[in-house]
């Protein structure tokens, strides 16, 4: 339903599924460093270039016109948390 409302083209289940566990994984990850409050800082920088780079992907494809713009916008998100991560990143460069 979100892929549909995001204009992203079909894709098979295969890598819906896998893409869907690694979204999981990430997300359990997350909340393992908030729960413990052990942030690992190399897990975040991953994360950080990941959300960032999801960003950027699909605004290439909508700035070529080979997506809508709408479809970048719906990924606005995780280039916010992407740079939020880095700033925070950035914060705890020397500890």
């Amino acid at each position: 339903m979100l892929r549909e409302r995001s204009h992203l083209p079909a894709a098979d289940p295969l890598y819906l599924y896998i893409i869907s566990i690694w979204i999981f994984v990430f997300g359990c990850g997350y909340l393992w460093m908030a729960v413990t409050r052990w942030p690992d800082k190399i897990f975040i920088a991953v994360g950080s270039v990941g959300k960032i780079s999801f960003f950027l992907l699909l605004a290439g494809f909508a700035l070529s016109g080979k997506l809508p713009l709408w479809t970048a916008f719906s990924a606005l998100i995780d280039l916010v948390i992407g740079v939020i991560f880095i700033a925070w990143l950035w914060k705890r460069r020397r500890a």
